[in-house]
């Protein structure tokens, strides 16, 4: 009941000034005097409260509360007496502005006190907020009777309107220096908080991330054919069988597609590609020599995977088609590759001819061992790495692609950029390369 006490004593007078100055027949002020005064208004209640006793306070404290509610009982029977007076008189002229205004002056520092005891309730921002939206806000009560003058006359503004905004001015500032007191509160709390905090204790090890191998070997790559005028493609991993085959001189029947172990879609002529040949096919379809491409990405084959040998894996094609390319071409782009991929200038290369159905003739290029001159276990003692496949584009394989191989001729290459990663971080498993253990990757 203290609460019910506290907030009726805060809240009643101004709200009966509100009722008050929107009043403009008896019939009207009768009904407010009702919900106010009645045994069954805001009073009566509380009355009946005291009287009957249920909380079993003490003689003395009965005594206070009846007390206080009679004082707001008597402020509000005089604010009524006025209104009704006013009333009365409304209509004969001149009209009495001060009479008007005699509600809001004569109980002006009650009001205030009250409504100031209903800000000093308020024990956080959320009540504060509550507070400041009831009172001050758009909607709240002061800004209210504020907008209600506009319909007075211009000797009750006068009146009226400095003492409404006085109230209003005042409360505004209470509700600020409310709203530093809860900010200081919470700032002198979090001091506490982290008084103890001890600076130089252990910091926990921040662990930063790095690209990946792959990552790292394919920027690379790319950087250094790029900077030898060739340009980057990309196509699909899943192809059809045309790109990926036939279009490579390896017809349905050929016995070279044994060599491939392929993933097929149940897809009528769908696959996951075996090489990312099947991007340079797709350029020469599409465009004009000169061409000079590389093409790096993943290829699948149905392998088993060990140490060695994986069912997905990273390759690197190129591709350059020109009028009057020979091999002198191809062997001068591949050391110049190698010599910047490997950082050393006295790589040599060994040339071996090969079988590959896409270019004719094909070979095998060796490089010298870039990591020792005697034999080494990356070598396997010979001294020579096996390092891609290549050759002359295949007539047949430019003519599928609508170039006419008696004007333009080209060269293709084929590096395993997996195999390029392992030689370059001296890598011995290529699982290792698919895992995620951060044991491993932190190294890069």
């Amino acid at each position: 009941m203290d609460h019910l006490v506290k907030k009726d004593c805060a809240t009643s007078l101004a709200l009966i000034l509100s009722d008050l100055l929107t009043i403009n027949n008896e019939t009207a002020l009768e009904t407010l005097r009702a919900r106010w005064l009645s045994q069954e208004g805001v009073h009566g209640p509380l009355q009946r409260s005291l009287e009957e006793n249920p909380l079993k306070l003490s003689p003395e404290e009965i005594e206070k509360r009846s007390h206080t509610l009679s004082a707001v009982e008597k402020h509000i029977r005089e604010a009524i007496t006025e209104k009704l007076h006013e009333l009365e008189v409304r209509h004969t002229p001149p009209v009495d502005a001060a009479l008007l205004s005699s509600i809001v002056k004569k109980n002006y520092d009650k009001i205030h006190a009250c409504i100031l005891e209903d800000l000093s309730n308020t024990e956080n921002k959320a009540d504060l907020e509550a507070f400041r939206v009831r009172w001050i806000g758009r909607q709240g009560k002061i800004p209210t009777l504020i907008h209600e003058l506009k319909e007075r006359s211009l000797e009750e503004k006068r009146e009226l309107g400095p003492l409404l905004n006085a109230l209003k001015n005042s409360i505004t500032g209470s509700v600020e220096e409310k709203e530093q007191s809860f900010e200081q509160r919470r700032i002198e709390g979090q001091a506490l908080r982290f008084s103890h905090f001890d600076v130089t204790g252990y910091k926990l090890p921040e662990l930063e991330g790095s690209l990946h191998p792959y990552t790292r070997v394919v920027e690379f790559v790319e950087d250094i054919f790029v900077s030898m005028g060739f340009e980057l493609a990309d196509g699909p991993e899943l192809e059809t069988d045309y790109y990926n085959f036939e279009a490579l001189n390896i017809p349905k029947d050929h016995p070279a597609r044994d060599m491939q172990d392929t993933f097929w879609l149940t897809l009528p002529g769908l696959l996951m590609r075996t090489h990312t040949s099947s991007v340079e096919i797709r350029t020469m379809a599409n465009r004009k020599p000169p061409l000079a491409i590389v093409v790096p990405g993943r290829a699948y084959r149905n392998e088993s995977t060990d140490a060695s040998h994986d069912f997905m894996f990273m390759q690197l094609e190129g591709l350059f088609v020109d009028k009057g390319v020979s091999l002198a071409h191809l062997f001068a782009t591949m050391k110049s590759f190698l010599q910047a991929f490997f950082e050393k200038k006295d790589i040599t290369l060994k040339i071996r001819p090969s079988y590959f159905p896409f270019v004719e003739p094909g070979v095998e290029i060796d490089m010298s061992c870039p990591f020792c001159t005697s034999g080494c276990s990356v070598c396997k003692r010979t001294r020579w790495i096996e390092i891609c496949g290549a050759g002359l584009c295949h007539p047949a394989v430019l003519r599928a692609c609508g170039i006419d191989p008696r004007e333009y001729s080209g060269f293709a290459f084929g590096f395993g950029l997996t195999r390029l990663v392992m030689l370059k971080y001296g890598i011995t498993d290529i699982r290792l390369l698919h895992s995620n253990k951060i044991d491993f990757l932190k190294q890069f």
